[in-house]
């Protein structure tokens, strides 16, 4: 049985990626958003809660396993970023409020030495200075890989990491809910397609970003945690995704978060793991013979 700490453990996705590979674990988590933490709850009644990453005691935890830790991304994201081109400023990155939790989880990683870890965040100018404080280089991985959501994310390990040998050829339809009515028009524009990604229209929505309309023969794009992607479901008509589509986009069951609030669902989904994006990291890690330590002394209830 794995001892696993999941720091920013938010919905447990983690926890989903291990029951789906058969893997039994002591598995604690580390969170303090109320609305995930009930879903965890709901999901994972035995999982053993930590709290604020800020006050763990470790002195308290066995030997660990498997350290996964997605740290809070909003500060290093580029939506925060202003300028262009070589003056394009990153604000406040690592010194923010929310991704200055890096260091805490970096302190943990330290102090426990687990057997293997898994740090996570999105890729950014920053991105350098993460990987100088970890001292491993990342491996990028885009979910697009792995489901029908096209999200890339790097992934810092102590382990080496593949990418998949077979890439998943699931798209929207994939995971759509059948028969579900249009909620409005969209005005047909230029097909503008990037990656595995294609917008087709736009809806009457003044934002650029909500006003895209998808094309449910491709990829979704990346969820984010403040509005519901618009997909086309007729010739001239869309509707947005739900949260079950949305679950099904991250890997999890339909109803995975049910029981709360629709905007709290959506911003827990925003920030989930892809599970089946952990599920391979987790494979991965199971190759490996030997851990390589850092040399810094620093029950569904659906």
């Amino acid at each position: 049985m794995l001892n696993v700490l999941s720091l920013f453990d938010g919905l447990s996705g983690a926890r989903v990626a291990l029951h789906n590979l058969g893997i039994k674990c002591r598995y604690f988590a580390s969170e303090i958003d109320e609305p995930a933490i009930m879903v965890s709850k709901k999901n994972w009644p035995d999982a053993i809660r930590l709290g604020d990453v800020k006050y763990i005691d470790i002195n308290k935890l066995p030997v660990i396993d498997l350290l996964i830790a997605g740290f809070p991304c909003q500060d290093m994201s580029q939506a925060n970023a202003s300028g262009t081109g070589a003056k394009i400023e990153y604000k406040p990155g690592l010194k923010g409020a929310k991704s200055s939790l890096f260091f805490s989880a970096l302190d943990i990683l330290h102090k426990l030495k687990p057997k293997h870890f898994i740090f996570e965040n999105v890729s950014s100018h920053l991105s350098v200075e993460v990987t100088k404080h970890i001292g491993r280089e990342p491996v990028k991985l885009n979910s697009a890989h792995f489901s029908a959501q096209r999200r890339s994310r790097l992934f810092w390990t102590n382990f080496n990491v593949s990418q998949p040998a077979n890439k998943s050829t699931l798209c929207i339809n994939d995971i759509l809910d059948k028969g579900k009515p249009a909620e409005g028009t969209y005005r047909p524009r230029v097909t503008q397609q990037i990656k595995d990604t294609k917008w087709i229209g736009v809806s009457d929505i003044k934002s650029y970003q909500e006003s895209k309309v998808y094309c449910t023969n491709y990829k979704s794009p990346c969820i984010n945690t403040r509005f519901f992607p618009r997909v086309a479901v007729a010739p001239g008509y869309y509707r947005k995704l739900t949260i079950q589509e949305l679950e099904r986009l991250q890997g999890l069951p339909a109803g995975y978060t049910a029981g709360q609030y629709k905007y709290h669902r959506l911003k827990m989904l925003g920030n989930a793991f892809t599970v089946p994006v952990i599920e391979h990291l987790i494979k991965c890690m199971q190759k490996k013979k030997s851990p390589v330590y850092l040399q810094h002394s620093f029950n569904f209830s659906i």
